[in-house]
């Protein structure tokens, strides 16, 4: 077997070929085991894609110590551009490079777009010089911010977002030679890995990429193969058949090897960007799931097309399933104490593996250097309804004006991080917490908080990337529970504790908690222990409640009501709602509930159900009492609502808007009729409109956050960022504003799970 030597960025590239080498240099690596590593014998961390940051003699000199030591070596190039600094001597020995005249055009993104853009469609561009004689907008017409790219670089490095309104953002650009692109925003980067043999033309199963925008730079941060397999199937044949005309047309310029095929897709195209002639990032992710499925590496691949020899039939590849995605930490995408990343190793039952290569605290850690890496067994990422990319919001962290404000205490982007992101409950608060009474489980697998006196918040405890959250409750030296924001102090934090009425059952056996919820400052009646759309397998895709076959009488339900009105009198309001019922028999059921409330109680009822058929009702429901009621739309966008709610979305949009503006005749525009909407499963501007729609009603919006609860439909789906939520937050409570409204609901005690502040906030 031939002495082959791996050299490449990272050590964790080979980690699942590891013994098709012999040794490898590397600039990120453990230095043992026949790896020497750049940066583990200096003790820092580089940014490796700036150009010839690493000097040649450090590689040079390292594969003649291989070459001392081995007499037959073959060395393998991640990127065999770099082997250009070999002499001949030892360049003789690199097996996997192409012709250099080839190498140079690949490299060349604008000649790239050329060549391909007769076959296959291209992201629009120019090459031009940047100079004041220049109108930029002429450019590119419909776009005010364009990207603008060297021609040779890699990694996002000289990949830039320049507003082209801002003078002072192009200054930095003038007089260089630039490829200018516009900037489209509603699109997803996709990377798809090619191996051309001299007979074949293998095309492996994509990812998408994961980027970020980091000081006016789109950084690659790692790769979702699962996140890709979600793609609509018409958009990935699309990108399979583009690669293969692509892969065919290198082939016949006689390039050889592995590559990487860089797209965006939008909601109808895929365009083409540019040609990696080298193996990807994502390649070590690609190789887990080829060994596991018995088959070789693409590294062991790459040799034999070089070796002219044939390659797997292309039927094999397409079986094959990436259940992986993966992020690479660079610096400032990392803020969390390193000394929390074993506790979130030892906690998150998503971590598939954590690749070091050779980092550890007491690294000098330089400007966007590479950290470590980790492996995911589930995605890190999903596409919004608005083709744009959603990241779990606890798995990077970035400096921004949002981290910068709630250092600052500002109530809105704490209580929409806490929201979002969730919190974790350290051992010492619970073991304090245990002597006061038992955390109660809140809704949406969540625990509600109290700040500053009056902020009450549900914060998610047991979602996907919980663990990663920078939100931590801890107990302080003085025996208070304290918030702790990436472990720096913020605020003391009252933690709500489980109704001590719960555990109690009816006559019928049924737990109290099954039939109604005292949370905050509200009791919440069910009028059903199910939803009968969920028994009809037309239950919501992102509901968690459990079909059943159970019954439930009014007198169990009679029974909790009295129960808590005589032993629990300090709440201030009931809800009725939760699940659903056949309209008919809901109505008629809610309003036995009401009228049996108003004999033991005078407290006000809100009322949640789903639109009735006949109004009717609304009349009867008013008369008996109710002073509050709700129709929940959840989602404008009719298309969306059925795919997502088939059973309610069945429910046309109009008897929504219809059943709301009847019972703005009975209970006033001022707040008393509501519609609580899902942030994050509709495009903005169906959402914004409709917004506008129920504010013109006198209907007061109420906004939930998507959460993805484990065990539904969509748990696997991503909420929408935290930049987001305030954008839609702002614009919306502008909407209200105009018509004397505000998001609701009104009690600052029930906006603990809502995209809403108290009045004295406001």
């Amino acid at each position: 077997m031939s002495n082959y030597i791996w050299i490449g960025p990272r050590e964790s590239d080979i980690e699942d070929c590891k013994e098709l080498f012999i040794g490898s240099i590397t600039i990120f690596g453990s230095n043992e085991k026949n790896n020497i590593s750049y940066c583990k014998s200096r003790n820092i961390r580089i940014d490796h894609n700036i150009p010839n940051i690493v000097e040649n003699d450090f590689w040079i000199s390292n594969i003649k110590k291989f070459k001392k030591k081995y007499s037959d070596i073959k060395l393998v190039y991640y990127n065999s551009e770099f082997s250009k600094c070999l002499s001949p001597e030892l360049s003789h020995y690199v097996i996997n490079k192409n012709n250099s005249y080839l190498l140079d055009l690949l490299s060349d993104k604008s000649s790239t777009r050329i060549a391909l853009s007769s076959f296959v469609d291209v992201v629009p561009f120019q090459n031009v010089v940047v100079g004041s004689d220049l109108n930029l907008i002429s450019c590119f017409p419909n776009y005010n911010k364009l990207i603008f790219q060297e021609i040779r670089s890699s990694g996002g490095n000289g990949t830039h977002i320049v507003d082209i309104t801002n003078r002072d953002e192009i200054i930095p650009y003038m007089r260089k030679n630039l490829l200018i692109s516009p900037y489209i925003e509603n699109s997803v980067p996709i990377n798809i890995h090619l191996l051309i043999g001299q007979n074949d033309v293998l095309v492996f199963p994509g990812s998408i990429q994961i980027t970020q925008k980091i000081n006016n730079k789109i950084l690659y941060l790692g790769a979702d193969y699962i996140a890709y397999s979600k793609i609509s199937k018409k958009i990935r044949e699309q990108i399979r058949k583009n690669s293969k005309l692509i892969g065919s047309y290198l082939q016949k310029l006689g390039y050889i090897g592995v590559l990487g095929i860089d797209y965006l897709i939008t909601s109808k195209e895929v365009l083409f960007v540019e040609i990696n002639a080298r193996y990807q990032a994502s390649t070590p992710i690609l190789n887990k799931a080829l060994k596991q499925a018995g088959l070789n590496s693409i590294q062991y691949m790459n040799t034999l097309a070089f070796a002219g020899q044939n390659l797997p039939e292309q039927k094999i590849i397409d079986n094959i399933q990436v259940p992986y995605s993966f992020i690479s930490y660079i610096e400032g995408t990392w803020k969390k104490p390193f000394s929390m990343l074993n506790n979130i190793i030892s906690s998150c039952g998503e971590i598939e593996k954590v690749c070091y290569d050779g980092f550890s605290e007491d690294n000098i850690i330089t400007a966007n250097s590479y950290l470590f890496k980790i492996i995911f067994n589930t995605n890190c990422v999903s596409i919004s309804p608005e083709t744009t990319l959603n990241i779990y919001e606890n798995l990077i962290d970035i400096e921004n004006d949002f981290y910068n404000l709630i250092l600052d205490k500002s109530p809105l982007e704490i209580k929409i991080s806490l929201l979002n992101q969730g919190v974790n409950i350290t051992d010492s608060a619970k073991e304090h917490l245990n002597e006061i009474g038992e955390i109660r489980d809140a809704v949406f697998s969540a625990v509600d908080i109290t700040i500053f006196n009056d902020l009450h918040i549900n914060c998610p405890k047991k979602l996907k990337f919980s663990f990663f959250s920078p939100w931590i409750i801890d107990l302080s030296g003085n025996n208070e529970l304290w918030l702790y924001y990436y472990k720096i102090p913020l605020c003391s934090v009252e933690i709500d504790i489980e109704d001590k009425f719960c555990n109690n059952t009816t006559d019928s056996s049924i737990k109290f908690s099954r039939i109604c919820f005292w949370a905050t400052d509200r009791l919440r009646i069910h009028h059903n222990l199910t939803c009968s759309l969920k028994k009809q397998g037309a239950g919501c895709k992102f509901c968690e409640i459990v079909p059943c076959n159970e019954n439930l009488s009014l007198n169990d339900i009679f029974m909790v009501i009295d129960h808590y009105i005589d032993n629990a009198n300090t709440f201030n309001h009931f809800l009725i709602g939760g699940g659903s019922e056949p309209r008919d028999m809901e109505c008629k059921r809610i309003l036995e509930i009401v009228k049996h409330i108003r004999t033991k109680s005078d407290k006000k009822i809100y009322v949640m159900s789903l639109p009735p058929k006949d109004h009717v009702i609304l009349k009867d429901y008013f008369n008996a009492g109710v002073t509050q009621i709700g129709f929940n739309i959840e989602i404008f966008d009719q298309k969306n609502a059925l795919n997502i709610m088939p059973g309610k979305g069945k429910i046309t949009r109009t008897e929504y808007f219809e059943a709301l503006k009847k019972a703005t005749t009975y209970w006033g525009k001022t707040g008393n009729v509501r519609s609580l909407i899902i942030v994050g499963l509709e495009s903005t501007s169906s959402l914004i409109s409709g917004i506008e729609k129920l504010c013109q009603l006198g209907v007061m919006p109420i906004l939930s956050i998507f959460r993805p609860i484990p065990g539904t439909d969509m748990e696997n789906v991503v909420p929408p960022s935290n930049d987001f939520l305030k954008e839609v937050y702002t614009e919306c409570e502008n909407i209200c504003t105009r018509y004397n409204l505000h998001l609701g609901p009104d009690c600052t005690f029930c906006q603990n799970n809502t995209l809403s502040l108290p009045f004295w906030i406001q």
